[in-house]
């Protein structure tokens, strides 16, 4: 019937029109390749792509920046590749028929140095990563005091250098890096379960001791100065008594 007249034509004309080229429209970072050919396609990226690059691409983590050189670090656009991303028309008919609808967005394809970009995210790792502090109890003056645990910052460096690829090949001059965060093994609840069961009670009044056969009356003050807690392979707070 006629719909399938309409149909042969509109795929006619857009046989004619793709000529085997890229689909129609086909953009990469705004540069329009559309309908040239492989090789077209790869010498207008080449002349273009460059200046829709940044020169410099800026990872911030932990309140700081490190720029970066891409081309230093290992990065370099593959050309050929991002224009076989693109791919061609052919005669697939539904292929050529979207290929006249919309526009086409195809991102660079980046090839990555691992021997030069790893170390320059392991130097902003070096910069950032911080251990986290266990939670523990000292004793100041005679008086057991809390020492809160504080969370620590790892830079997730296979993520970080992803994301900082990612950033380079759309163009962008910043990417944020992966920082996870890095948890103590001693936390809030086993600090207070400590003051409560271990600390407090060794220090809430003088203790008798017994050497060689004498009694010795030893102040919380005095045993104080000789009192630790550390953490223990259960993942718990311990005490012990420094000699």
């Amino acid at each position: 019937g006629g719909g399938f007249g309409i149909l042969v034509l509109t795929y006619v004309i857009a046989l004619v029109g793709a000529g085997g080229g890229l689909p129609g429209d086909t953009r990469v970072l705004g540069i329009d390749i559309g309908g040239l050919s492989n090789s077209e396609a790869e010498q207008r990226l080449r002349d273009q792509l460059p200046a829709r690059l940044a020169g410099s691409v800026t990872v911030t983590a932990g309140g700081e920046e490190f720029p970066l050189d891409p081309a230093k670090v290992g990065l370099t656009i593959d050309y050929a590749a991002t224009v076989d991303a693109a791919g061609t028309v052919g005669i697939n008919p539904f292929r050529l028929i979207n290929s006249m609808i919309g526009e086409h967005r195809v991102s660079p394809v980046v090839n990555i140095n691992d021997a030069a970009l790893a170390p320059a995210i392991q130097e902003i790792a070096k910069e950032v990563d911080a251990k986290p502090r266990e939670g523990t109890i000292k004793f100041d003056s005679g008086a057991p005091v809390a020492v809160r645990p504080r969370d620590g910052t790892a830079v997730d460096q296979a993520a970080t250098k992803t994301q900082f690829s990612q950033a380079y090949a759309a163009g962008a001059s910043e990417v944020a890096a992966v920082v996870a965060v890095a948890k103590p093994a001693i936390g809030e609840a086993e600090v207070d379960r400590a003051m409560v069961e271990l600390a407090e009670p060794a220090l809430s009044g003088p203790v008798t001791v017994s050497v060689d056969g004498h009694d010795v009356l030893v102040t919380p003050t005095t045993l104080a100065k000789h009192l630790s807690m550390r953490p223990r392979a259960d993942v718990s707070i311990g005490s012990g008594v420094l000699g």
